[in-house]
């Protein structure tokens, strides 16, 4: 299935980062933000900004940090 991008979210005490993988497990996408104190929607902008960027792809997500 190559039409699914796997997505790592790390939610930290002042961060949000993500990285994106293609199926080849290439980088695709880095992003690093501060969200202070506003995890949620932090997360949240960061993610739609991903669906918009790639709509045509299924993600699977992973989660960790301090906050997730």
């Amino acid at each position: 299935m190559n039409n699914v991008l796997h997505v790592g979210v790390d939610v930290g005490s002042t961060t949000v980062k993500i990285v994106v993988l293609n199926s080849d497990l290439q980088v695709l996408v880095e992003n690093y933000q501060r969200h202070y104190s506003d995890t949620k929607n932090t997360i949240c902008t960061v993610l739609e900004d991903l669906i918009k960027k790639y709509p045509e792809y299924y993600y699977t997500i992973a989660l960790t940090g301090s906050g997730a």
